[in-house]
């Protein structure tokens, strides 16, 4: 941040919200969704290779859909034009993140290879972000990094699924990208919503504050991130064996342990916020306190929706339930914003709040609502 500069940084960070928001749309819940399917038919090599190249064909042909709409921010946004190497940077990233098949060794309960090799080339090319980043003008590699560490996860994974899976490339009926993509439907529309608030705030932040309060908000949001991050793991460990065994009682108790340590790290994390924001910034700035200071909060509610979220409607079928809580969550994201005045970073922080908040409510309402259902 210092070697950068907070206005660079916040430039990268408008354009990586951005980019994620497209990413979504590529993957259009087909990540989620198909990790059932991959799931059900782990031992049909033919039926897996069909629903493995409907899931390829169908991200290229929405990645070449939207990609025009992306051109167009170019031609009219002063800060992508005056960036140009920086937006197709972007351009190569959402192509690459968006193509990871995560999906599929979810589906065959092998996250553990997924996780070990992403983990260990993200580490390795954030050090280069920390090695080769020297001065202000170098900020347009950091995309240029990810990017090359996200291109070289696809290389390995793809040849994995391949070689060791023998998949391979298969016809299929016109029926099946058509069930995928109404089934996905529902993922997709409730994650858009989610990821418009979530980094729509990003966006809010530049309009009405500028890129240094968008780099603050960022530092803030990513630190909730790597503390989350071992929850959202086992999430997604967690959903094939549920998927398969439907197990309610080992997930509760998980879910009980999950919480009492995210409500122990927000503790222990306050009390050190005073030095925590020293190291990052190499002295005090009071947004920045503000603005980690409100978004640690995040971290309980961000570990229920988490753990009581998506993957678990869709175990059992309850797919409408998912665009429910992110409206209930949208709607509380709206009070918030036509009520409290834009002018403070702080105000943004507790958008973010809001909405998870609303999330949060309604995925636990609809998770006791299935474990009646099931009892």
């Amino acid at each position: 941040l210092n070697t950068v500069k907070t206005e660079k940084y916040g430039i990268v960070m408008w354009l990586w919200a951005i980019s994620d928001i497209f990413i979504l749309c590529v993957k259009f819940g087909f990540d989620t969704f198909c990790v059932k399917l991959v799931s059900i038919h782990r031992n049909r090599s033919i039926k897996l290779s069909k629903i493995f190249t409907a899931i390829i064909i169908l991200k290229l042909v929405i990645f070449c859909l939207f990609l025009p709409i992306f051109l167009l921010l170019f031609c009219f946004n002063q800060t992508i034009n005056t960036n140009l190497t920086l937006f197709v940077y972007f351009i190569i990233y959402i192509f690459f993140e968006s193509m990871l098949p995560v999906w599929y060794f979810q589906g065959i309960e092998n996250i553990k290879f997924m996780s070990i090799l992403v983990v260990s080339i993200k580490i390795c090319f954030t050090i280069c972000v920390f090695l080769f980043i020297h001065d202000v003008n170098d900020y347009i590699l950091i995309p240029l990094f990810y990017s090359l560490g996200s291109m070289l996860i696809n290389i390995i994974s793809y040849a994995v699924i391949f070689f060791k899976y023998n998949l391979f490339f298969s016809k299929f009926k016109f029926v099946l990208p058509v069930y995928i993509l109404s089934k996905s439907f529902h993922i997709f529309a409730a994650s858009l919503g989610s990821i418009l608030c979530n980094k729509g705030v990003i966006l809010l932040i530049e309009k009405f504050l500028g890129f240094d309060s968008v780099a603050f908000f960022d530092i803030s949001i990513k630190i909730v991130n790597v503390f989350l991050s071992p929850f959202h793991t086992l999430s997604q460990v967690l959903y094939p064996y549920i998927a398969k065994n439907k197990n309610l009682k080992l997930f509760k108790q998980i879910f009980i342990i999950s919480l009492c340590i995210s409500f122990s790290v927000v503790l222990l994390y306050v009390l050190n916020l005073n030095l925590i924001v020293n190291i990052i910034y190499h002295g005090f700035s009071q947004e920045l306190y503000d603005s980690m200071f409100v978004l640690i909060f995040l971290l309980p509610m961000a570990t229920i929706s988490t753990l009581v979220g998506t993957n678990i409607i869709i175990v059992f079928d309850k797919t409408k339930w998912i665009i429910y809580s992110t409206l209930f969550g949208f709607i509380l994201f709206t009070i918030v914003f036509l009520v409290i005045p834009h002018n403070i970073l702080i105000y943004f922080c507790f958008l973010i709040l809001s909405f998870y908040f609303g999330e949060m409510m309604i995925r636990i309402f609809r998770f006791f609502t299935i474990t009646r259902e099931k009892k």
